[in-house]
């Protein structure tokens, strides 16, 4: 296996695995998901102390804006993490100084990171506020997270794992879009099968540095299935199915752009009209989340323009992409894909190659 270092990580996979690297700087959506399941470590150590916050503030976090001054203090900050990248899913392992920050409603519309992530708490305390409310999660309880939506977090001195799932199975197994996310942690305390993936996250930390990539796919493999399992009986313990119908206004109205991302003419009206709505209804739907009905098509047709442009679908002319996510105009969807992602559409297709 090979080790590959910057300053401060060091990661196992190699450019025909994955094309991007810790050393290109920051992960972006352009540079697309590894071909295989991948490792890497981050850790402070052989930081400058008076450096080493702003390098975990800046290289850590992708969804989570951490607080650019600490409230214990700008220097001596020390921190690890270990993280497996694998297609179905991804667990990050940690060990940090205090640390606290926020997920603001812009960075959630603007930004294009929408994980779910599944915890548990090893050690310490963690302060979660949303809108709707606010959890307090200690060692060894389990929170969750979502990044759609603006919140505050606070983690004292811990040491924590969490998985990220997919959203389109996340919403399978709760039968109804996602609740807030300080619902769904308290719900963790009502379900019997919380505790067998309590022992599983906490299997998975103490061991992840010794399994092969093989045995680390098995776990997380289980680890997300068991998680899913969790969710699902927390969603029939809390009636999750019958929060606010704008929750499952939501998500009908989700499914029916995701169908008709090819219709130039889809907006606010013709979903409303499909829905059986007002748009007034609509666009609340969309606010309850922090979205708006206008950004959210916009995302998901350069969404799926970069994934079609990465993926088998590469070769297909850069006007025949822009009709089929929804562009009359081929100009016009390449000035939107370069505003959205910093790079031109053909550029990105010539990277695949």
């Amino acid at each position: 296996m090979p080790h590959n270092r910057a300053q401060g990580i060091t990661w196992d996979w190699t450019p025909a695995v994955w094309s991007w690297s810790p050393a290109d700087g920051r992960w972006r959506p352009e540079h697309g998901a590894p071909g295989d399941c991948v490792y890497l470590e981050v850790s402070t150590e052989g930081i400058d102390p008076k450096d080493s916050y702003d390098f975990w503030r800046e290289t850590v976090f992708y969804n989570f804006s951490a607080d650019r001054q600490r409230l214990e203090g700008a220097s001596g900050f020390k921190a690890r993490a270990s993280a497996l990248i694998a297609p179905r899913g991804e667990v990050y392992v940690y060990e940090s100084d205090a640390i606290s920050g926020n997920r603001t409603s812009k960075q959630a519309r603007t930004d294009g990171h929408d994980g779910l992530d599944l915890g548990l708490v090893l050690s310490g305390e963690r302060l979660h506020r949303e809108r709707e409310g606010e959890s307090v999660a200690g060692s060894q309880d389990l929170f969750f997270y979502d990044a759609t939506r603006s919140s505050r977090v606070h983690w004292g001195p811990h040491r924590g794992v969490h998985i990220s799932l997919r959203r389109d199975e996340v919403r399978a197994a709760l039968g109804c879009d996602v609740p807030p996310a300080t619902h769904v942690t308290k719900a963790f305390a009502t379900t019997r099968l919380s505790r067998f993936l309590k022992v599983q996250l906490d299997l998975f930390a103490r061991q992840i540095r010794r399994l092969s990539d093989k045995e680390r796919v098995v776990l997380l493999d289980h680890t997300i299935d068991l998680a899913l399992s969790v969710l699902r009986e927390a969603a029939c313990a809390q009636s999750f199915r019958s929060q606010p119908q704008r929750g499952d206004l939501l998500a009908a109205a989700l499914t029916f752009i995701a169908r008709r991302l090819d219709d130039p003419d889809l907006d606010a009206v013709s979903i409303s009209q499909e829905l059986g709505c007002s748009r007034a209804t609509l666009y609340r739907a969309f606010a309850d989340r922090g979205l708006s009905v206008y950004h959210y098509i916009r995302e998901a047709r350069l969404q799926r323009a970069m994934a079609h442009l990465q993926g088998a679908r590469r070769n297909v002319s850069i006007a025949r992409l822009a009709q089929d996510v929804g562009y009359r105009d081929a100009s016009n969807f390449g000035r939107a894909f370069r505003q959205r992602f910093g790079v031109s559409p053909s550029t990105v297709r010539e990277r695949q190659v």
